[in-house]
Parts: C-alpha cells; structure tokens; sequence
C-alpha cells in the first residue's frame, strides 16, 4: 500500500513539474489591467498552443485523404471548404497567441470542421 501511494506522489510531483516547465517556457501575456504572467492566461496559452498543434495535425490528415477520396469519385466539394473555413481559423489562432483565449477558441473550432471533414471523406 505505501508502495503505490509512493508512485502515486511520484507521479503527481512529475506531472507538476512538467506542467511548470511548460508554462514557464511561454513569453508573458498582457493584460488589461497593464500586469503581465497572470498564472491562468499562461496555462490558457499552453492549451491554446496545443489545440493549434492538435488542429495543424488533423490539417494535415484532412489534406492526405482528398486525393483519396477524389480518386474514388467522392464529392468533395464540402470537405473542401470545411478545410478551407478551418485553415482560416487556424492562421486567425496562430496570430491571436496574444489573446490565449481567443486563440483557443479558433484552434477549437477548426479542430471541430477538420474532424466533420475527415468524417466525411473517411465515409
């Protein structure tokens, strides 16, 4: 039993140091208030960077099965701007990083159009 409760602790004290590592590697973000490095908007900007990271990965993807899809005579035409419309969204992500929450957003909707694409040209 204390075995286990000390890997659990082990654990936890990794995970916590990894998640400081990561937050601390990002540059401060402004706020409105003129502070810089509120704790929650540098832990909203890490999510935010890995939601752009996630929706780049399903960008990728997407782009990979239209010629598939095209080969097999599938109408590709809403795939198409469903990519087109979350591209937009993802340019829009990578230069809100400013605004970790707005750019959070963006990387989540795109991530929502890219997998309805890929949903559609996987069917």
């Amino acid at each position: 039993m204390k075995k286990e409760i000390l890997i659990v602790m082990v654990a936890l004290i990794s995970f916590s140091l990894c998640w400081q590592q990561a937050a601390s590697s990002c540059p401060p973000v402004p706020t409105q208030s003129g502070s810089s490095n509120p704790s929650h908007l540098i832990y909203i900007r890490v999510l935010a960077q890995k939601n752009i990271a996630r929706a780049s990965r399903l960008l990728v993807q997407a782009n990979s099965l239209l010629p598939e899809a095209e080969a097999h005579g599938k109408n590709v035409t809403i795939p198409q701007n469903l990519i087109r419309e979350a591209t937009g969204l993802l340019e829009k992500a990578n230069f809100s990083l400013s605004n970790p929450i707005a750019a959070n957003n963006y990387a989540l909707r795109a991530s929502r159009l890219l997998n309805e694409a890929i949903g559609i040209l996987k069917s």
